[in-house]
C-alpha cells in the first residue's frame, strides 16, 4: 500500500541527482516522494556513475542508516539503472568513472583520468561482460534488499538490456522495457539530462506504478 511508503531513498547516475536543473527545481525522486507523502527522503545519486557503483551507493546508505537505526525495513529504495557500459575504478582512493562521454573524478590529474578511461573502452570494454555486470548488480541487490527487508524499485535509464530469469522482473518498472528516456516525452535540458517538465513526467509516471502495483 502507498501509505507504507514513508521513507524513499534514490540511487542512481546524473538523472537521478538532478543534473542541469535549475535552483528550486526537484528530481524525479523528490516529486516522487512528494506525491507519497513521505516523512523522509534520501537522494544517494552520484553523477556519472555506474550501475555496479550502485553497490557502493547503498552499502554508504547501510552503514549510515545502520548507526542511527537498527531495522531498515521501513525504507523504499529506488535504483536508476544508467548505461551497462560504464563502470568506475580507484586511483590513489578516488572514485573514477569510465564513460563513452569521457572520464570523471580525478580532478587532480586529469590526463591520467583520460588516458585510463580512453583505454579502457579501447581495450577492455565488451557488451558481454558489460550484461553480466549489469545483472550481477541488479541480482545483489534484490537479495541484499531482501536479507534487510527493504522494498526496492528498479527503473531502467536510457538503455534497454535483458534481465536474467532470476532477477524479479516485477520490481523493475515495466519489466525494464520502458526507460525514462521513453518517459520524458524529449524534455531535455542542454546537456540531455531531464528537464523539470522531464522529472515530473517520470515521477508521475513511478507513482501510478507504486499506485497500481503495490507491493
Amino acid at each position: 500500500m502507498l501509505d507504507n511508503i514513508k521513507r524513499l531513498h534514490v540511487f542512481g547516475d546524473s538523472w537521478a541527482r538532478g543534473s542541469e536543473l535549475a535552483e528550486g527545481e526537484n528530481t524525479f525522486g523528490e516529486l516522487l516522494s512528494n506525491k507519497l507523502s513521505c516523512d523522509e527522503f534520501n537522494n544517494y545519486a552520484t553523477s556519472a556513475s555506474s550501475i555496479n557503483h550502485l553497490l557502493l551507493q547503498f552499502q554508504s546508505f547501510v552503514e549510515r542508516t545502520a548507526q542511527i537505526e537498527s531495522d531498515l525495513a521501513e525504507w523504499t529504495v529506488l535504483f536508476f539503472l544508467t548505461e551497462p557500459g560504464r563502470t568506475f575504478t580507484i586511483v590513489d582512493d578516488t572514485t573514477v568513472f569510465l564513460n563513452p562521454s569521457g572520464g570523471y573524478g580525478l580532478k587532480q590529474d586529469s590526463q591520467l583520468e583520460e588516458t585510463i578511461n580512453t583505454n579502457y573502452w579501447k581495450y577492455v570494454h565488451c557488451d558481454t561482460t558489460s550484461i553480466l555486470t549489469a545483472n550481477s548488480t541488479v541480482y545483489n541487490l534484490q537479495n541484499l534488499c531482501k536479507h534487510y527487508n527493504i522494498c526496492d524499485y528498479y527503473v531502467q535509464g536510457w538503455t534497454k538490456f535483458e534481465f536474467w530469469p532470476e532477477i524479479d522482473t516485477d520490481k523493475i518498472y515495466k519489466q525494464g522495457k520502458v526507460t525514462c528516456a521513453d518517459l520524458i516525452q524529449g524534455n531535455k535540458a542542454g546537456g540531455g539530462h531531464p528537464n523539470q517538465k522531464g522529472h515530473q513526467l517520470i515521477a508521475d509516471a513511478l507513482y501510478k506504478w507504486f499506485r497500481d502495483e503495490p507491493r
